[in-house]
């Protein structure tokens, strides 16, 4: 079944890919290209050129005299067909086209196939315009920007036979009938050139995700909604210290795209849905995809443009076109200038994680955390489907944060300043006292230790007088000479402290619980007790000092609260999700007079 002409498209293609303008003018040299590219039979040179190659190519693959013979016979045709005037066809698109991602372009794109070429070829052009019933040949209308040629060159400069012509991006074009047109130009100059025009319908596939709890997939070179691979990730400048600033997200979340097909030849949206799978799951185009994977749903039930009120339902305020995919449909009644009306619309919803989610699905999903994807699932009314997936990391870890006291002093115990600060009360040094308790996240996955399982944040300490401020407590892990993170600054810390001794496997019947030590505080940060004493506090430099109102005079006592905050660097639209304080730990605080003072 194979001959001499197996693969020749592709061959040859190939080589006309090779011999465009930009590569003749460097091989030429630009003055010399300058000049040739004016005589007449020029690009009939080219064209013998690419004849000469193509029956070379037959030769090579020849394996009996007729098919020598078969090759000699093209190779006068495609002579022949060199001399031919300019001459223009348009094969594609046509009828209902379906706009198709296109990584050259970018975007939807709409492939252009036709032919461009002539014994006197200079370039050739691709514009488009909605059918409004003008002329071909009538320039008014058309537009030239979205269109993208092989090569990436600004007109098509070299000719093409039967083969692709460009790329229309269609991306941001609605649905409807267009027209194309391809225009030949002549070395001659003036207006010599000849059109051609073709008409199809646009089926618009608006099937995609591009936010997850408010954040967005990452885009830029060679990613972007249509890369299974892309992650969700936080946009700011330096949001966090991996590269790939990949966010996990966690409790309520709201998922934002398109989920929008059609309309041509009774073709339009029927259903879609929002289905997740356990994993990091292989999307459309990738081996492996099978929607079959995707067992659980984020929707209550599919969204469904069908009866009834199936008229209604398509109202144009229900298509989901950059908008929540988490939304369902619900008869609403509304004021229509005075008249009550019941109308269906869509409601948006916030996704639950921490309960949507299988608990346990297995040991790298527990406590509804872990690697997910996402699939968007779109059904036009000829059964047709159309996908995007979303690799998600969710996160629905507890996060614990408990202040244990301050080192040394029992539960309960008041606290005289006069125990734990040197002989004489000098203010020229720091008076140290170790603050302890649990800062603790636990991992998304228990066997990943590596961002962003590991996805703790920071914690921070805080005191308020009773009846007056609240001091921010510096996190230091020295006094003389100060240290503090390098990136979040005086009054936080990213790194766990202690072991809160359980996981949240435990409250889960069936779940694999992970092994984990006992229960340990660790050491926060060291707290410069010189803050309650107002003699020394006013001297204190910043970040030390105290506010106003804060410190005691000598002899007095005052109630004191200590809280500590945690958090991750989970996303997700809940207002207190991933964000922890710690019950208020309080005491009383005295700084007692010194006997040596002159009072006394």
């Amino acid at each position: 079944k194979i001959d001499c002409t197996e693969g020749e498209e592709d061959f040859s293609a190939v080589f006309e890919r090779a011999m465009t303008v930009e590569a003749t003018s460097a091989l030429m040299g630009a003055e010399a290209f300058k000049k040739h590219r004016a005589e007449p039979f020029f690009w009939f040179c080219r064209c013998w050129c690419l004849c000469a190659i193509r029956f070379g190519c037959c030769l090579a693959k020849a394996r009996s005299l007729k098919e020598i013979v078969r090759c000699l016979l093209d190779y006068w045709r495609c002579i022949r067909d060199c001399f031919k005037p300019l001459d223009c066809d348009l094969l594609e698109p046509t009828g209902c086209t379906d706009e198709e991602f296109n990584q050259s372009v970018g975007g939807m794109a709409v492939e252009v196939l036709g032919t461009a070429m002539g014994s006197s070829f200079d370039h050739y052009t691709l514009e488009w315009r909605k059918v409004e019933g003008g002329d071909c040949q009538d320039d008014a209308d058309w537009q030239t920007d979205r269109v993208v040629y092989p090569g990436g060159g600004v007109i098509g400069s070299a000719p093409v036979d039967n083969s692709t012509l460009g790329w229309i991006d269609t991306t941001t074009f609605s649905a409807g009938p267009y027209e194309i047109r391809v225009c030949v130009y002549s070395t001659q100059g003036g207006v010599a050139r000849k059109c051609c025009c073709i008409q199809f319908n646009l089926f618009k596939r608006l099937v995609w995700i591009d936010h997850v709890a408010s954040h967005p997939v990452k885009t830029g070179p060679g990613f972007g909604p249509f890369n299974p691979d892309s992650a969700i990730v936080d946009p700011a400048p330096n949001a966090e210290p991996d590269a790939s600033n990949v966010v996990p997200v966690g409790c309520c979340v709201y998922v934002r795209g398109s989920a929008f097909v059609g309309e041509c030849n009774n073709r339009k949206i029927k259903c879609f849905d929002l289905r997740y799978g356990i994993g990091f799951l292989p999307g459309p185009n990738q081996p492996g995809f099978n929607p079959a994977s995707y067992s659980g749903s984020l929707l209550p039930t599919p969204v469904c443009y069908t009866s009834p009120d199936e008229a209604g339902k398509r109202a144009p305020w229900n298509q989901v076109i950059g908008r929540n995919l988490t939304t369902q449909f619900k008869e609403t009644v509304i004021d229509l200038f005075g008249n009550p009306i019941t109308v269906w619309k869509l409601h948006d919803f916030c996704f639950n994680s921490d309960g949507g989610l299988l608990a346990c699905a297995d040991a790298q999903h527990t406590c509804h955390s872990g690697q997910y994807t996402l699939l968007l699932d779109v059904e036009d009314t000829l059964g047709n489907h159309y996908y995007d997936t979303q690799h998600v990391w969710f996160d629905n870890k507890p996060i614990h944060a408990e202040f244990m006291g301050l080192d040394g002093v029992k539960g309960c115990e008041d606290v005289d300043l006069g125990k734990f600060v040197p002989l004489g009360r000098p203010c020229t040094a720091p008076w140290p006292m170790k603050l302890n308790g649990i800062a603790y996240d636990e991992l998304i996955d228990p066997a990943i230790f590596s961002y962003p399982s590991d996805n703790f944040d920071y914690y921070s300490l805080r005191i308020t007088r009773q009846g007056g401020p609240t001091y921010q407590v510096p996190i230091t892990s020295s006094l003389t000479p100060p240290s503090f993170d390098p990136i979040l600054g005086e009054f936080r810390r990213r790194q766990r402290v202690g072991e809160p001794g359980t996981r949240c496997e435990e409250n889960i019947p069936g779940c694999t619980i992970p092994p984990h030590p006992g229960k340990s505080p660790g050491n926060l940060t060291e707290l410069d007790l010189r803050i309650f004493d107002a003699g020394c506090a006013s001297g204190l430099a910043a970040p030390f000092k105290p506010p106003s109102g804060f410190a005691l005079e000598r002899g007095e006592c005052c109630g004191y609260t200590f809280q500590l905050y945690v958090q991750d660097r989970t996303r997700s639209n809940s207002s207190n999700c991933h964000r922890r304080w710690s019950l208020p730990w309080a005491v009383c605080i005295c700084n007692p007079k010194d006997p040596r003072d002159d009072d006394q």
